[in-house]
C-alpha cells in the first residue's frame, strides 16, 4: 500500500496584538489572525499480487490520486523570549466541505523559532494534524480519515 498526502498552506497574517513586557520590555507577546488557501494531493495506491500454485500469478494495482485547493483560517501566538528565539502555537482549521475541498482538515502545533536574521528563521516544534476527505459513493469512492502527529522543522523567509 502507498498512501502520501502533501500540502502547501499560502496564507496572510495581520498582527492584532504586540504587547511588550519583562526588564527594559525585551519580550513581545503577539496574537496574528490568518487566512489563506491550502492546496493539497492525496494518493493512495494498492499492489495486489495473487500466486496460485501449478496455476500462476495474477497482480494489479488498485487506487487513484486527488488534488485540491480549499479556504482556511487560523491563529497564532507568538512570545518572544528575546531577539533570537520565540515560543508559538498555532491553530488552523479549512475545507469546511466548500467545493472540492476537504470535510475538514485541521491542526495544532507548538514550536521554538530561532531567528537567525531579521529575514530568516528557523522553526522546529511538534504538530497533531487531523485530515477528513471523501469524493464519491461506493465503488467510487475516495477518501481518507487521518491522524497524524510528530515533529516538524522548516524554514521562514520574511519579505
Amino acid at each position: 500500500a502507498d498512501v502520501r498526502l502533501g500540502m502547501a498552506d499560502f496564507a496572510l497574517a495581520r498582527r492584532i496584538l504586540d504587547q511588550r513586557f519583562g526588564n527594559d520590555n525585551e519580550q513581545r507577546f503577539k496574537v496574528e489572525p490568518y487566512g489563506g488557501l491550502r492546496y493539497a494531493y492525496l494518493k493512495q495506491e494498492m499492489d495486489l499480487n495473487v500466486t496460485i500454485a501449478g496455476v500462476g500469478s495474477i497482480g494489479r494495482t488498485l487506487g487513484t490520486s486527488e488534488e485540491w485547493v480549499e479556504p482556511f483560517i487560523g491563529t497564532r501566538l507568538v512570545w518572544d523570549v528575546n531577539d533570537k528565539l520565540s515560543l508559538n502555537i498555532r491553530g488552523d482549521a479549512g475545507g469546511f466541505g466548500i467545493g472540492s475541498a476537504s470535510d475538514l482538515i485541521w491542526q495544532i502545533a507548538g514550536g521554538v523559532d530561532y531567528k537567525f536574521s531579521k529575514s530568516v528563521i528557523l522553526n522546529a516544534g511538534y504538530r497533531y494534524m487531523d485530515v477528513d476527505y471523501s469524493r464519491g459513493s461506493g465503488r467510487d469512492e475516495f477518501g481518507i480519515d487521518l491522524q497524524a502527529q510528530g515533529p516538524y522543522v522548516g524554514l521562514t523567509f520574511l519579505f
